[in-house]
């Protein structure tokens, strides 16, 4: 039986299914430490945690996955006898997506939109097929 922790539970969701020898425990570093803590093996840790106390509840901690891909504040702080993991390319698709997203939003002119709702004006403009300032009269 492995055991991992997770910052909390959404983020059990967001794993989906695991092997039935995976134990998963959440915990954000508040309140009292949730049973079975001294056998968590692998911890995915997001920012702002106190790691250091948290590290000290977890004896038998073999390896420390950070969610960002900067780990520079970590080193320091996870002995070197546990494996400190950064979380390069995890935001990759999602980063894309925005960015897809908002040059779209750019392009169709989506904040000069919010304006006008914001105002309850109806913005009888159209746009053009790229959205580039095409206006029809």
């Amino acid at each position: 039986m492995v055991t991992i922790c997770l910052p909390d539970p959404e983020a059990v969701r967001l794993v989906g299914p695991l092997p039935e020898n995976v134990e998963v425990l959440t915990w954000d570093g508040s309140g009292t430490p949730p049973e079975g803590i001294e056998r968590v093996e692998f911890w995915v840790a997001s920012s702002g945690l106190p790691y250091t106390a948290m590290i000290e509840t977890m004896p038998g901690l073999k390896v420390v996955q950070s969610l960002s891909a900067g780990i520079d504040h970590l080193v320091g702080l996870i002995p070197e006898s546990i494996t400190l993991c950064d979380g390069r390319g995890i935001p990759g698709g999602p980063t894309a997506e925005w960015v897809l997203a908002a040059i779209l939003a750019s392009l169709r002119e989506f904040p000069g939109f919010v304006r006008a709702q914001e105002r309850r004006e109806w913005d009888r403009r159209t746009r053009g097929k790229a959205g580039l300032g095409h206006r029809c009269r």
